[in-house]
Order: structure tokens, then C-alpha cells, then sequence
């Protein structure tokens, strides 16, 4: 995963102010937030203002047929807002799932696979054809807490001060490592990433990882 300065100059940051991220981008933008909550909230608005300013210096005196129009559309579209905000407000997941976040089952020792199959279908777990690196499908975001679904053949190595990170292996294997110490999972093992330690996750060349991913504010 890219560090802040490599996230801020990516450009994605724009794309998520105008609503044209994916659901995986989405995810990129929250895992950052909750990583980096000042900084990516400056830059929310420091886009959002730039944006605003060079919409009204290039502003054109519309006809009162336009005026008419987009009014009209505008009208529709502060109704479909309303409607998005309610279902935010309610943890409502971006995947499509008749069942909001609020319920996602919080990681555990016990957790299994199928307590998760309501947030993601089988094609979530298709790998996109000639992808490497990770993955991320957003599955449910509250205020409390971040899940997703993550599938990886590399991830970088990194460290958390501020926030609990859990994991459900689904599919494969993979290595994680805490201040040399080397922990091995595998399909079904539940994983508790501990605070303030250095950890790299390493996957065995040529295989895949899949997992459920929650990420939780201290």
C-alpha cells in the first residue's frame, strides 16, 4: 500500500471528492483515513475547495431553459444524497447486501467464513486477471469499524498506533511476521495484528491470500 505522500499525489483523493472512486478505491480512501484522519481530512477539503473556486471562475450565465433543467436535476439528485446519507448514517455496506454493516460479526477466534457470506459473493473472491499486489473490496463501514475483503499475493510491511487490525484467512496461506518473530496461517486461522509492532505479511511466490480484513479505531 502506497505511504500519504504517494496517496495524496495519486490523484485518487480527487476522484473520491467528484464520487468517482470504485468500491475497492473507497476502501483505499477509508484505510487511509482511519491511518491518517487529520491529514486526509485537510486534504478532503483543501480539494473540495480548490474544486468549488475553479467551478465558480469558470462559470457561464446559463438560459432559462438550462436554469430550468438543472434545477430540476439538482432537486433529484439532493433527494438520492438524502437517501445515500440515511443509509451511511445507518451503516448501510457499499457492496450489495440486503444487511447493513451494523451487523457484520466483529473478528474473533471462532469467526468463520460463512458468518461473512452475506457481505460478498463468489465472484468477490475472483482475483482481477493479471493483478498483483492487494485487492480490497469494501464490505462494511461504520464509525466503529472498517471490514473488507482483501485479496493479495504481496503486502507491505507496517505498523499500527491507532487502530486494532484483525484477519480471517479464507483461502491460502501466508507468513506473518512480528519483530522476527515468524507466525504461519492458513485457511480458517484467525489473525490479531498487535499495536504499536512492526509486522510484514509474507505469501508464499505464486499462491494467493484471502481474507476478511477489520480494521478498529483505539
Amino acid at each position: 500500500m502506497m505511504n500519504l505522500e504517494e496517496f495524496i499525489a495519486s490523484g485518487i483523493l480527487e476522484l473520491y471528492v467528484l464520487g468517482d472512486t470504485s468500491d475497492e478505491e473507497t476502501a483505499e480512501v477509508l484505510i487511509m483515513l482511519s491511518k491518517f484522519p487529520a491529514e486526509i481530512t485537510h486534504e478532503i477539503e483543501e480539494i473540495s475547495t480548490a474544486l468549488e473556486k475553479l467551478a465558480l471562475e469558470n462559470a457561464v450565465e446559463p438560459s432559462a431553459k438550462v436554469k430550468e433543467g438543472f434545477f430540476a436535476k439538482l432537486n433529484e439528485l439532493e433527494a438520492g444524497k438524502a437517501a445515500a446519507k440515511s443509509s451511511v448514517q445507518r451503516g448501510t455496506v457499499l457492496h450489495q447486501s440486503s444487511r447493513p454493516a451494523t451487523e457484520i460479526p466483529l473478528l474473533t477466534h471462532f469467526s468463520k467464513k460463512e458468518d461473512y457470506t452475506d457481505w460478498f459473493s463468489p465472484e468477490d473472491l475472483l482475483m482481477p486477471e493479471g493483478f498483483a499486489g492487494v485487492h480490497l473490496k469494501m464490505l462494511g463501514h461504520t464509525e466503529k469499524m472498517t471490514t473488507l475483503l482483501i485479496i493479495a499475493t504481496a503486502i507491505e510491511g507496517e505498523v499500527h498506533h491507532d487502530l486494532y487490525e484483525k484477519l480471517l484467512v479464507i483461502e491460502g496461506t501466508c507468513n506473518v511476521i512480528v519483530e522476527g518473530k515468524v507466525h504461519t496461517f492458513q485457511k480458517g486461522d484467525y489473525i490479531n495484528i498487535p499495536l504499536h509492532k512492526w509486522h510484514d505479511v509474507v505469501i508464499p511466490d505464486g499462491t494467493i491470500c484471502k481474507a476478511i480484513l477489520q480494521r478498529i479505531p483505539v
